[in-house]
């Protein structure tokens, strides 16, 4: 036992050392830490499903030399190019586009003129040139990106796309590495229906108790508001509310069967923790587990709690598998019976998101 408790405070001290060297105050590491979280902002927020214009290429990407070196250029280039392209584009990467310095010399022994240029600017400045590319690479559009950064909101990418011949405006669009200073984190709504199952305790009508051997159903249709911990979504908490239908099934082949049927509504508290990260979505898992404490409202106040797996099969519609747990006994009554459930019950629902 002293081993055991050995090791896990070797392992403990050990993970909080490793987590104490990533210092998140030294520039140098936040600068980094902040150009992952411009990259994992631009394969997020890029979608461009509806547009006509297809083909594309990366004309020119502007950046000042002391932000970032060529190595992490060529990274948010390659990001870049790569959210395009899981949006449906055709991305062409174009030789002519890249930038090498150019040396131009006019002039006689006697009176020259030396210019020093890059293969890019000329391009952009010399339009038949440019058209030629355009034609040569079959481009319907063209894409403009400026890097910048600042101490305080980090880097900024202001993307634009633009017809190739007429560079009419198609698209642009400003992403941060910090979002949270622009737009704080944005709270969400969902909407779920679903149906839970209870085995019953009794069953009395007038002073007849018509047995236990009954199944109960709750048809549930929800909707819940949440806020995510933080910019990664890594969980939730919120509110939700909603209305239940409580039905008695006949297990039984009593011909003297009595119905049951109430409506309720219940409110309450809602938190989750997601797990599984999708690796081509930044913000979204495959998976989240959540808890919510609620109340019934019948004759009288029925507390329960809430535990389930949501499975995110798609960016809107997802599985959720739960039980929950009433606190005090959960009878419930009508005009002309009363109806007492099992504390534990289990169901599954839809969940959509808009």
């Amino acid at each position: 036992m002293k081993r055991i408790i050995l090791l896990l405070t070797l392992i403990c001290s050990l993970y909080g050392s490793s987590k104490a060297q990533i210092d998140k105050n030294n520039p140098i590491i936040r600068k980094q830490l902040e150009l992952v979280d411009l990259m994992d902002e631009i394969t997020d927020q890029v979608k461009l499903n509806d547009l006509l214009y297809k083909r594309v290429a990366l004309a020119s990407f502007d950046y000042p030399d002391y932000i970032i070196n060529e190595s992490e250029a060529s990274q948010i280039r390659s990001r870049i190019e790569g959210a395009f392209a899981v949006s449906g584009f055709t991305v062409v990467s174009a030789p002519e586009f890249k930038q090498k310095p150019l040396t131009i010399v006019n002039g006689t022994d006697s009176n020259l003129t030396i210019t020093r240029q890059n293969t890019l600017e000329r391009l952009i400045l010399d339009e038949d040139m440019m058209n030629n590319v355009i034609d040569k690479y079959a481009l319907q559009a063209l894409i403009y990106v400026q890097l910048t950064y600042d101490h305080i909101t980090g880097f900024q990418a202001n993307i634009q796309m633009v017809k190739s011949r007429s560079k009419e405006l198609i698209y642009s669009v400003v992403l941060n590495s910090n979002p949270e200073m622009y737009n704080p984190r944005k709270a969400e709504f969902q909407v779920s229906a679903g149906l839970s199952f209870y085995k019953t305790q009794f069953h009395i009508v007038g002073n007849l108790d018509k047995g236990d051997k009954n199944l109960a159903t709750i048809s549930d249709l929800n909707l819940v508001w949440r806020q995510p911990f933080n910019k990664t979504h890594g969980g939730f908490y919120g509110f939700r509310t909603g209305l239940s239908y409580l039905q008695l099934m006949n297990g039984t082949t009593d011909t003297g069967f009595v119905k049951f049927n109430k409506f309720m509504p219940h409110a309450g508290f809602y938190y989750s923790l997601c797990f599984m990260k999708k690796s081509d979505q930044p913000r979204k898992y495959w998976m989240e587990a959540y808890q919510s404490m609620s109340v019934m409202v019948s004759n009288e106040i029925v507390p329960f709690v809430r535990q389930g797996l949501i499975i995110n099969m798609t960016e809107n519609l997802s599985l959720d598998l739960d039980f929950r747990y009433y606190l005090i006994n959960s009878i419930f009554t009508n005009t002309t019976s009363s109806l007492q459930l099992a504390n534990f019950g289990y169901g599954f629902s839809f969940i959509y998101r808009p």
